[in-house]
């Protein structure tokens, strides 16, 4: 049997829909599971033992340019050949024409539970599950309604790691404590109202005394870790690092502290102890579980309408960030 999973992006729900693998291959052991990525999330899924091969399309590069994307999808279905089942993981128009255009037999969600209700048109087997239900429940529906694989709350417990690297390019021997906690602090986010405030982060810090060591991607992003890192003795800026090495690093880490974004989603596929800020994004798209807390603002959040001006991140009060990573120390 050979399946293809279409889930393009982004990050953090690329790393959500990954935790489906290792069920699909214990269930169909001599099944050939491909994925289909956008290019800049590429390296997330590199050296997966579950996969068989990983494909890619350049669609944040191209942008509008529909022509582009069109010839890219048609190169792409001339290399890739016949599958059994693709399964589509994102939901959206630009996800379900590319599964319908690469297989027969689509799984994906139903009108009534898809972002762009639209794209169950181009599925033959159709999930219900509510948008507003956890992440890996709608995950999981989907390779119920598909491929007819139960996957029980017990199984999802006992999870193996499944994300995978290569020896890491930077020595973090350096940057590792033997006598303090290491925490990985993720500043980034996706947008400027899901990124909890540099001076607040700087009092967590504090409080915490331990060893913070801080994640960056962008030169904003660099000149705010060092700013926290000029103010307080217990944090440290890391070099820039690319996926492999945030996945090294993590793994070698003992919590990771941050905004809602994919090295905290990588965290919990690595089993390792997290703490991640809410405001103007869901609680039911993040694993939380005794290892995997959150703290989240005061907003009723509705997962298929976010509001990216709610600034309601900035209200959380580092005590309350403080009290939570505590629990894991």
């Amino acid at each position: 049997m050979r399946i293809l999973i279409v889930r393009l992006s982004s990050l953090g729900d690329i790393v959500m829909s990954m935790a489906t693998l290792q069920y699909i291959k214990d269930a169909l052991p001599h099944a050939k599971i491909e994925w289909l990525v956008d290019n800049s999330f590429k390296e997330i899924l590199a050296h997966n033992k579950y996969l068989c091969a990983i494909h890619s399309l350049s669609l944040r590069d191209n942008g509008k340019n529909l022509l582009k994307s069109g010839y890219d999808i048609i190169k792409l279905k001339k290399k890739l050949g016949k599958y059994d089942f693709v399964i589509d993981m994102q939901g959206l128009m630009k996800s379900a024409i590319v599964s319908r255009s690469l297989g027969k037999n689509v799984i994906g969600f139903d009108k009534e539970s898809s972002k762009e209700g639209l794209s169950s048109l181009f599925y033959n087997y159709k999930a219900n599950v509510s948008y507003s239900s956890h992440i890996l429940k709608r995950n999981f529906e989907l390779i119920k309604r598909g491929l007819g694989l139960e996957i029980s709350n017990e199984q999802i417990s006992q999870k193996e790691p499944y994300l995978f690297y290569q020896p890491p390019t930077e020595d973090f021997s350096s940057f590792l404590s033997t006598d303090k906690t290491n925490i990985l602090t993720v500043i980034g986010g996706s947008w400027s109202s899901k990124i909890y405030p540099k001076e607040s982060l700087k009092d967590v810090i504090d409080h915490l005394r331990q060893n913070s060591l801080i994640l960056w991607s962008s030169p904003e992003e660099y000149e705010r870790a060092k700013w926290i890192a000029s103010q307080t003795p217990h944090a440290r800026v890391l070099p820039k690092m690319s996926l492999n090495d945030v996945k090294a690093l993590i793994a070698q880490c003992d919590v990771v502290l941050g905004n809602d974004t994919g090295p905290c989603h990588m965290a919990w596929a690595l089993n390792k102890p997290s703490v991640t800020i809410l405001g103007c994004t869901s609680i039911t798209r993040i694993p939380v579980n005794p290892r995997n807390l959150a703290v989240t603002s005061n907003t009723c959040v509705n997962p298929s309408k976010i509001n990216k001006s709610d600034l309601s991140i900035q209200e959380i009060h580092p005590y309350d960030v403080v009290e939570t990573v505590s629990k894991l120390l």
